[in-house]
């Protein structure tokens, strides 16, 4: 009990140094435009792309090359999914699509996609937009970062390779 009240406590000094210490945040950018003018709640490419998190993921993972690995991984990772996700990392994923899908559901416009960010002692992120969906798309493409970093040891090659029968919707 002792040991976790002084983490707790480390982690809020950390937080409240943090906070204290933030330079100038990043922005997002990416290029694809990712049409969806009907919302009919298939993402677009750009909205469902591991690049999304690249940078986050990358810092989190501590390998350049994950979010690559990433890319088209399993049934969920960058694309439309329709069976259950084949392992961790790409449950993930499924969250990941699913907290995107609950953001436009809720009304918030494809142009919130862009958001800025804050990065403080390397591995924390956070969020910077006062916009509410800006907030919301940072938010959920943070927590997929933490997700799929934090399972990471759990990539299994055979899932990135092939025709990929097995995302046949059952």
């Amino acid at each position: 009990m002792g040991i976790n009240l002084v983490l707790l406590m480390v982690l809020w000094i950390l937080a409240v140094v943090c906070v204290a210490a933030m330079g100038s945040p990043n922005t997002f950018i990416w290029t694809s435009e990712g049409k969806n003018s009907n919302q009919d709640f298939i993402l677009p490419d750009d909205l469902k792309s591991i690049y999304r998190i690249h940078f986050i993921l990358k810092t989190k993972s501590d390998n350049v090359y994950f979010a690559d690995d990433l890319n088209k991984y399993g049934c969920w990772c960058a694309q439309n999914g329709t069976s259950y996700p084949v392992d961790e990392l790409d449950r993930c994923c499924l969250k990941h699509q699913m907290c995107l899908k609950e953001i436009l559901s809720k009304g918030c416009p494809l142009s919130s996609r862009y958001y800025s960010y804050e990065q403080c002692f390397g591995l924390i992120f956070k969020c910077t937009d006062s916009e509410q969906c800006k907030q919301k798309f940072c938010t959920c493409d943070i927590e997929a970062a933490n997700c799929l970093s934090n399972k990471k040891l759990l990539y299994n090659q055979r899932w990135k390779k092939g025709k990929k029968d097995y995302c046949i919707k059952t």
